[in-house]
């Protein structure tokens, strides 16, 4: 690619990734340097993507710490997306034309989730 960005489709629905994304629940599994975590990054009830960390070694407060850090991610990610057009750029596979984007910007979240009580 010119800009050295690769936009290859991932297949994700058979990964530890593609579970932590649709159930919405870090998965982790041993890695060859200690212990690999998928954290789901969230905005609400609706899914930004996974956050993917290796590290040393995974006990309660650590996993705790990581999945603060996934909730600044996914917090930066909005925040920050409000200013660019670079995220949503990159998940695309194709361009859109100025109308799909007014049109996408107005659909609902992709996401629901229950109303609590």
């Amino acid at each position: 690619m010119p800009n050295g960005t690769d936009r290859t489709p991932l297949e994700i629905d058979t990964t530890l990734a593609g579970r932590a994304f649709a159930a919405i629940a870090v998965q982790e599994a041993d890695a060859a340097s200690g212990r690999r975590l998928w954290l789901p990054l969230l905005d609400g009830a609706e899914r930004l993507g996974v956050l993917s960390l290796t590290l040393p070694r995974a006990d309660d407060a650590l996993r705790v710490r990581c999945n603060w850090l996934a909730t600044l991610v996914a917090e930066l990610l909005m925040t920050k997306g409000q200013y660019t057009d670079s995220y949503s750029l990159t998940r695309r596979r194709q361009p859109m034309s100025l109308a799909a984007e007014m049109q996408w910007q107005l659909l609902p979240p992709l996401t629901l989730s229950p109303r609590e009580s």
